[in-house]
Parts: structure tokens; sequence; C-alpha cells
């Protein structure tokens, strides 16, 4: 097994038969890592998180909060950070291809099997959309914060973890 460890990382995905290594740290752009060990930036953007679709054509990207300075925290009397939606980009161009309305900070993003569904845990909220009509299909709250998932083989169940007590 060869291995890879990026420090400073927030979300990473491997590309379905390319083996192509999407890279985040939250703070720069995206890149991409080929299976080859030459890497080389996608989209000028930061994510929270990060999943390509099972046949590899598209990149979901949760985008990264825009957090205010402190001099426009002093005006506006808020911390919150401006909340970014979730692209759907071409894998190999970085083009943008949808844009799904998101009001929270994603934790967590996957696709169904099928590439026609895209979920997303923000918190305590699940949530998922048709992509290619960018419509919102549901909106569960959870109980507590996730701290991981796995969705089944088929895309019709998911399994949410959760390490707190309560």
């Amino acid at each position: 097994i060869q291995q890879w460890q990026y420090l400073n990382t927030r979300s990473i995905a491997w590309r379905p038969y390319t083996y192509d290594l999407a890279i985040s740290n939250g703070e720069d752009a995206i890149m991409i890592r080929s299976s080859e060990g030459s890497s080389r930036g996608l989209v000028d953007v930061s994510a929270e998180a990060l999943a390509y679709s099972p046949d590899g054509t598209q990149l979901a990207i949760a985008l990264t909060p825009l957090y205010p300075t402190a001099d426009e925290s002093a005006k506006t009397q808020s911390y919150a950070p401006g909340q970014r939606g979730i692209w759907i980009v071409d894998a190999d161009t970085g083009a943008l291809l949808h844009e799904l309305a998101d009001d929270g900070p994603t934790n967590f993003v996957t696709y169904t099997p099928d590439n026609r569904t895209l979920a997303a845990v923000d918190g305590r909220r699940l949530r998922a959309w048709d992509v290619a009509s960018q419509t919102l299909l549901f909106e569960s709250q959870l109980l507590d914060y996730a701290d991981g998932w796995a969705l089944t083989a088929h895309g019709d169940e998911i399994a949410i973890l959760s390490r707190h007590a309560g």
C-alpha cells in the first residue's frame, strides 16, 4: 500500500478510475494530485468537504464559509460566517455545472451510486438534492452532530455516526 500524508488538510476525495486525489485545506484553492505524482489547481475556492461522483465526472465542493474580518464584525456586531453553497464542477476542467443552495457549514457530502443525488450533513441536519435539477429532495434534523456516515451500495439508506451521548 502506498501512503501519502497531507498536513493541514480539511478534506480529500479519491476520483474513481483515475485515482486522482482532490485536496482542500479549507483556505487555499483545491488541488488535484494525480496518480503519477504531479499536482495542479482545479478551482480557486476552498472546501469544507469534497466528493467525486461515482462515475468520476463531477466533484462536489462544499464551499468554506466566509468569516468576517475583525473590522466587519465590529461594524455589524456579528461574528457569524457568511454561508456559501455546494458547487458541482466538472472533474477535468473545474467548470461550474451546478450550484446547490446551502445555508450551513457542510461537514460531509456524498453522491448516491447512480450519480443522481447528493447528500450533505451540516451540523445536525441531513439534506439531499437531485443534482441535475438542483432540487432539494428532503431535509431531516438529526438528534446530534454527525461525526461520520455510511451510505448503502444502492444509496437508499444512510447510517449516521455520532460520538456524543445524550
